[in-house]
């Protein structure tokens, strides 16, 4: 039973346990989880769960990137570019060492859907949102040509 401020509601347990994991992924209450779904009048700030803190030395593992880097598809330094035209938003990463992500930001992520997740709040397939700037190839294209031609 899931009790607010105003209503007691009595939600059948899977809906209750989606509310849940909504609300623990997005840092966001069942009722804000709620009034978001209806398309109630909420504050609209996203809130990300932090970044994965990359160990100093070798124990650091190497990022989903690794493999492009390695075969010079992609460098070190290189900026991607995440553009979402309907909404106006234009993000941008570089290619960090060990095939890591890096926002604007300093966080970092091991793999390309969390850091496109990390600007937009919600699931996203990185591996097709990001673009690599100097190829003009998405990751998804760039991984699928390393696929390819290993």
């Amino acid at each position: 039973m899931y009790v607010s401020n105003s209503v007691n509601l009595q939600l059948p347990a899977d809906v209750d346990a989606a509310l849940g994991t909504l609300g623990d992924r997005f840092g966001l209450s069942r009722d804000e989880v709620l009034q978001r779904v209806l398309g109630l009048s909420v504050d609209t700030t996203v809130k990300v769960p932090a970044a994965v803190k990359v160990p100093a030395g070798p124990v650091a593992k190497d990022g989903s990137l690794a493999g492009l880097v390695n075969a010079g598809l992609i460098a070190v330094g290189d900026s991607l570019t995440f553009e979402r035209p309907r909404l106006g938003q234009v993000f941008s990463a570089l290619v960090a060492d060990r095939g890591w992500i890096e926002l604007e930001d300093g966080r970092r992520f091991s793999s390309p859907s969390p850091a496109a997740e990390a600007y937009v709040g919600g699931s996203q397939s990185g591996w097709e949102c990001w673009k690599h700037d100097k190829s003009d190839k998405t990751l998804f294209d760039l991984r699928d040509e390393l696929k390819r031609n290993p």
